[in-house]
This record gives C-alpha cells, sequence and structure tokens, in this order.
C-alpha cells in the first residue's frame, strides 16, 4: 500500500498520468490550485509553498517522487536540485508569534474534496472513475489543520502559513504535498486580517502576490492580529465560498 501511494504522489507531479489505480477518463486543466508556488525562471523562494524546494532555474518545485533535495519538473520530466523552502525564507526570518492544530469537523465533504481535488492531491479525472485512495471523497470525511502565525513580519502578501490535511492527523510537522496510509494534505501562505472591529479574523489562502486561492477561514471570536497571545478559537472554513467544516485549534 506503502508503495501505491508513493506513486500516486509521483503521477500527481507528473500531471495526472494515466495508472492503473485509476479506471481512466478524461483528464482536465485544473485552474490555478491552492498549494502551488510560481514556475520558472527569476521566481523568488519568498513565493514558494512552505517544503516546496526552490529552483533558480524551474521556480517552485514538489518533491514528488524526486530523491531528497530535488524536485519534480513536468515540463522536462526530470528531478532537479533546490533548496527546501522554509518559513525562515518566507517570512525574512521572523520569529513565529503561535503555532496552532486543530481537528476539522466536516460538514460538507463534496466541497472538502473539491479543494483537495484543486491541490491536485486526489482525483485526477474530471470526468471518469477515480478509485480508493485516487478518490478525494475517500478523504474528505475529516480533516485538520495546522497554523502557523507570524506577528510583525516583513511580507507583505502574507503573515502566516498552514497546513491543511484530510483523513486522520496528528499535531506535528507536515511537508508539502505529503502523502500517507493516514492522510493527505498540502501547504499554504495565508494572510490574517482582523474582522468584526478587531472581535474575530480572516485567514485567507494567497498565492504568489497575495492573490486568493479561494481557501478562507473567518473567526467569530478571537483575533491573532488583535491579541497574538491567544490561547484557543474556531474558524469555520470555506472554499469557493461553501462552509465545508469547523476546526477548533489550540496553541501548542
Amino acid at each position: 500500500m506503502k508503495l501505491i501511494l508513493i506513486g500516486f504522489a509521483l503521477l500527481v507531479t507528473l500531471g495526472f498520468a494515466a495508472c492503473g489505480s485509476s479506471n481512466g477518463g478524461t483528464q482536465a486543466t485544473l485552474p490555478p490550485p491552492a498549494g502551488m508556488g510560481p514556475t520558472g525562471p527569476g521566481v523568488n523562494p519568498n513565493t514558494c509553498q512552505i517544503g516546496q524546494l526552490h529552483s533558480a532555474t524551474h521556480g517552485c518545485l514538489n518533491q514528488g517522487g524526486c530523491p531528497s533535495g530535488y524536485g519534480w519538473v513536468p515540463t522536462i520530466s526530470q528531478c532537479a536540485q533546490g533548496t527546501p523552502v522554509t518559513t525562515q525564507m518566507v517570512y525574512g526570518g521572523m520569529g513565529s508569534a503561535g503555532r496552532f492544530y486543530g481537528t476539522m469537523s466536516v460538514e460538507n465533504s463534496s466541497q472538502f474534496a473539491l479543494l483537495l481535488k484543486y491541490a491536485g492531491l486526489c482525483d485526477p479525472y474530471w470526468i471518469g472513475f477515480n478509485f480508493g485512495s485516487w478518490n478525494c471523497e475517500t478523504w474528505a470525511g475529516s480533516g485538520f489543520i495546522q497554523l502557523q502565525y507570524f506577528a510583525g513580519t516583513t511580507t507583505s502578501t502574507s503573515n502566516a502559513t498552514m497546513y491543511v490535511g484530510a483523513g486522520s492527523g496528528y499535531g506535528g510537522n507536515y511537508s508539502y504535498m505529503q502523502i500517507s496510509s493516514g492522510y493527505i494534505g498540502f501547504s499554504q501562505q495565508a494572510r490574517l486580517s482582523d474582522a468584526n472591529n478587531s472581535t474575530g479574523m480572516y485567514i485567507d489562502g494567497v498565492g504568489a502576490g497575495g492573490a486568493s486561492v479561494g481557501l478562507k477561514l473567518i473567526v467569530n471570536t478571537g483575533s491573532l492580529v488583535a491579541n497574538p497571545a491567544l490561547s484557543d478559537f474556531s474558524a469555520d472554513v470555506f472554499y469557493q465560498n461553501v462552509k465545508f467544516g469547523t476546526v477548533s485549534f489550540r496553541r501548542y
């Protein structure tokens, strides 16, 4: 099973290549997804997602099935050496103002599955059949989010990073596009801002240049922007303006 999942991670990076684990169908060109960074030469490392690899030639790369320290380049179908992207690289060495972990109560698994699909984690065929670990609905019944906030960061587009996981989880460290027998998930830069006159906050998933990726958390009570020492809070989780879950966060 482990070998099948490793192979799946590589095939996702290859652009949803056909495989016997999927029943076949029509592949689709996805819109700019969550959990991705820009590619090509001249890309700034701080526009990559935490855990990706940065290459001066190829931009932000997913490790996929490549060895440690290398990322997959779809345009040339090869692994290329890169530098792992860390929180220090993205947030200019700013210290973390808080780390939070929360399990997710999923209320709309179909919408959660859509987020996982747009992130490139599952459902390689948009028209056709996807079975087992290829099927996003397999994972979308439960989830978790790990959030790290950087107060006072000089980064203009984001001040936080979160790991969005589907399946069972734990309060540890996660790497970009990690796939295991228990969960799948991806890292996503985010921007925290006050809401409701500083009594709440928004947590927006953002890509390069601060563009929204459609993933948003709304906190009605509690704001890390107003109170970085906040110990716990709850958030409603939306994708494409459709609520699909609720997360109860606790500092750790």
